[in-house]
């Protein structure tokens, strides 16, 4: 691929320089902060922690981890593992740390992928011995690596900004299905290579691929009107990446067979993730002159900063249409491309200024038709394939423009052109997060005893507590991830339940009464207030009320500006407590109360520390039909009871609890459709 190692290291060092130019003050920071707003960032930050610590310390799989949500753990098949990067910055997190790994992280995404974007425009182009078409290659890979697309994820998503490997797969099949000879090295195993790289950084963009390879198939089978040759030789790239991939592909299909629910966007997260139309050609929001009056505009439109910012510049959208106007034969299929991925950006609905059009749009059929398409809830990112297919349009409308002209005017055009767009993407002073961790957790990391600790606030997942984690080195009860947790016990376990929503659950144990016991049955040796996380209000009046109401009289044992800790100490035992178990619905309100629906079988766990007689006390009602309600311990059935509509009742029944771990089954035999809801569930409760 690379006949000209000296213009390739001139291209290669100018994308290094650019990206120092246009990330500054990064530079400054490397050691220190993270590019970005300090929140989706700390999760990929731990990401490289993480792939570190599972491989070299623990010599176990990276795609599992009981580190955050313990005890349960949660699988990390479908998080933004990004496990590449985090395999290619192992020397340098030994040598240096996290902070400077992630951000040579961000260099060689820029750097790589805009060089890929530059061989690609070279091959385009068809000119790779004349100097000035370097200078417009060069050109099509600023278009693509630094496209305010690209910015905006830097701001926290490593996974999102790992596009070096786009282009580079796009070339290599360019050249396998166009030549008439195949070579298996370089026509068969380069786009097997790039795909199963780009696999590893990120699944949406192995869809991506997919897409284009399917239109560049079609292309080619158009143009040399011969089905067989580029349809076997595409069919052998993708069999072989899949069979590379089959490890992680089983794996992935078995768990999304086993619980699909956890893992399907909705659909209104959908709709509101989609590119807007006007987005395209709303200036950078990040830009040092218009930024202001362009984020005032780009706040009409759905998403966050780093969804919504999809603008592909005047410049390179004005030379993309010169190249079309002077039609071409080689903008055909970059038109195409272009406006497939463009369309499919904009999601199942068009949205305008930030308003829904009720104009059904590709994607909905996409998303009706393939699971994967529910999967996958960020649709405007595949505006990356858009600015990879500007890309070689830009340089095909330069190199048109510059023709007629001069040899230094060819080059002076170009060069002015180039400096243009870099100023039109220009995002500088590019927001940077220091890697700010309390003292305490460095005593923590000495600390060689296996314990967990509670992260309070918790009423929802906050990263900065996985960045922590990378300090003190201990598992976490809570966890920030891609995907919901259905192993996650947060949601199920009395304390855990009340921080979680701020108030009770349907278990009516008093959370002072159980706490000890909670905290001894999960490992949890300090809790942890994070004050600074909880302004003034009901949500910090809430926390702070639960932590009396755990702690009463007990001192915390460190105190500082940002941080309250509570050391858990050795307990009596104690009473026993109510775990919901997974078949539980979520929590939900009737007539002020919280409620869980369940279906024809419900679980709880009863943790007990020694064994001996309990009284079980509950309340539910139907919601339709009467339904017999039958209760057993431990395989042993205890109760039946008569569930009426609509009328809340109680029910209660003696139980004889062994020590540890006791199973109590809740199962609906009555006839139709599971309807009973419960309200209340207690042990020993006063009724």
């Amino acid at each position: 691929m690379i006949k000209s190692p000296r213009r390739d290291l001139f291209a290669l060092g100018g994308y290094l320089l650019l990206t120092v130019l246009m990330t500054y003050p990064l530079l400054l920071h490397s050691t220190t902060a993270i590019p970005g707003d300090g929140f989706d960032g700390w999760d990929n930050y731990w990401n490289l922690w993480w792939v570190k610590t599972a491989v070299l310390n623990l010599h176990d799989s990276p795609y599992f981890t009981t580190y955050l949500y313990h005890p349960t753990g949660h699988s990390l098949y479908f998080h933004t593992l990004n496990i590449f990067n985090a395999l290619l910055t192992l020397p340098i997190q030994l040598v240096f740390g996290v902070a400077l790994s992630y951000n040579f992280v961000v260099l060689f995404c820029f750097v790589i992928g805009g060089y890929g974007a530059y061989l690609l425009a070279l091959h385009i182009l068809k000119a790779r011995d004349r100097p000035n078409d370097h200078v417009i290659a060069f050109l099509a890979g600023v278009v693509f690596t630094f496209s305010p697309f690209h910015f905006a994820h830097l701001l926290g998503h490593m996974s999102v900004i790992s596009v070096e490997w786009l282009p580079f797969y796009t070339v290599v099949l360019v050249k396998s299905l166009a030549t008439e000879r195949i070579r298996l090295g370089s026509h068969i195993g380069l786009p097997v290579l790039f795909l199963v790289l780009t696999a590893f950084c990120n699944w949406y963009f192995v869809l991506y691929l997919l897409i284009f390879t399917a239109l560049y198939l079609g292309y080619r089978i158009w143009i040399q009107r011969r089905l067989g040759p580029p349809l076997l030789r595409t069919g052998l790239i993708l069999v072989l990446s899949g069979m590379v991939l089959s490890p992680l592909l089983v794996r992935m299909v078995g768990e999304a067979l086993q619980d699909p629910a956890y893992l399907l966007s909705p659909f209104k997260m959908t709709r509101r993730l989609s590119a807007d139309l006007l987005a395209f050609v709303t200036p950078n929001e990040l830009h040092p002159v218009w930024g202001g009056p362009a984020s005032r505009l780009s706040e009409t439109f759905t998403g966050s900063t780093a969804e919504r910012m999809v603008f592909a510049g005047y410049i390179p959208l004005a030379l993309a249409g010169y190249a079309l106007w002077s039609r071409r034969r080689a903008t055909c299929f970059w038109l195409v491309s272009c406006l497939t991925f463009f369309i499919l950006s904009l999601g199942p609905y068009l949205h305008i200024a930030g308003r829904e059009v009720p104009v059904p749009l590709p994607y909905l059929a996409l998303y009706r038709l393939l699971p994967f398409f529910k999967i996958a809830r960020s649709v405007s990112r595949f505006d990356v394939m858009v600015m990879l297919s500007l890309a070689p349009l830009t340089a095909l409308g330069l190199q048109r423009l510059v023709t007629p002209l001069t040899k230094s005017g060819r080059r002076a055009l170009s060069l002015a052109t180039l400096g243009l767009v870099c100023f039109e993407f220009l995002p500088v002073p590019y927001p940077v997060s220091e890697v700010e961790v309390p003292s305490f957790y460095q005593s923590l990391a000495v600390d060689e005893e296996e314990y967990a600790i509670l992260e309070l606030p918790m009423n929802w997942d906050r990263p900065a507590h996985m960045l922590y984690q990378t300090v003190h080195h201990k598992p976490i009860i809570t966890g920030y991830l891609s995907r919901p947790n259905p192993l996650a016990l947060v949601e199920r376990v009395p304390v855990l339940q009340h921080f979680r929503f701020l108030g009770p659950d349907i278990i009516a144990q008093a959370p002072g009464e159980v706490a000890p016991q909670v905290f001894e049955y999960l490992g949890i040796r300090y809790v942890i207030v994070h004050e600074y996380m909880l302004p003034p209000g009901k949500e910090r009046e809430a926390v702070f009320g639960l932590v009396q109401e755990v702690f009463a009289d007990q001192l915390p044992s460190y105190q500082d500006e940002q941080i309250t800790v509570y050391q858990v100490g050795e307990q009596e035992p104690g009473s026993p407590f109510l775990v919901l178990g997974p078949e539980w619905g979520e929590r939900q309100k009737w007539q002020g109360k919280p409620a869980r629906e369940v279906g024809l079988e419900a679980s709880c766990v009863i943790i007990a520390s020694t064994a001996g007689e309990t009284q079980f006390a509950f309340s539910a009602f139907s919601k339709e039909g009467t339904h017999s309600l039958e209760l057993s311990l431990n395989g042993e059935i205890v109760e039946s009871y008569e569930i009426a509509p609509q009328a809340d009742q109680i029910g209660t029944a003696p139980l004889s609890l062994e020590e540890g771990v006791n199973t109590l089954q809740l199962r609906d035999r009555g006839e139709g459709e599971p309807t009973i809801v419960f309200t209340s569930l207690d042990l020993d409760g006063d009724w």
